[in-house]
């Protein structure tokens, strides 16, 4: 079974860091890293969110779902994609219908860029300085709404 391992105040470090990027990267015309930036911020974002809540749970409790805390290290049994955290972020009440409309449409465009879907035989679109823009106005958007849920 696949064990993913987070660092959590490295988590937090990345979201400042991707985000930093992404504007870097509005700035000098590098609209395409830019996107990928977004979309590993709001990533990021949203791990650094939900596993913000297992700190608080007794270890017994934790075991049952196959994760482990060790310090500020916290490993978890099997996989998340974003479209889970994103989904799940708005069946918590984490993200209301605009955060979750915003957050899908980072997800979305992180999709068209993926090497998968392109190798696939899909086209690279076509990502300007609005395209980019309009999706750090989107992970603002989400940010807000995970910050206020704290």
């Amino acid at each position: 079974m696949r064990k993913e391992r987070f660092n959590w105040n490295l988590l937090l470090e990345l979201v400042g860091k991707y985000r930093e990027d992404a504007n870097r990267c509005m700035n000098v015309g590098a609209y395409f890293a830019g996107l990928v930036s977004v979309r590993a911020a709001l990533e990021t974002l949203l791990y650094a969110r939900f596993l913000l809540e297992l700190f608080d749970e007794e270890p017994a409790e934790l075991q049952k779902y196959g994760v482990k805390i060790t310090g500020a290290i916290i490993e978890i049994s099997g996989g998340v994609n974003l479209h889970v955290l994103i989904q799940e972020a708005h069946n918590q009440g984490l993200l209301n219908k605009t955060g979750f409309k915003a957050a899908e449409r980072i997800r979305i465009w992180g999709n068209k860029i993926h090497c998968s879907q392109v190798a696939s035989g899909m086209r690279l679109p076509n990502i300007g300085r609005k395209n980019l823009q309009a999706r750090l106005n989107d992970l603002a958007t989400v940010s807000d709404q995970l910050l206020e849920t704290l």
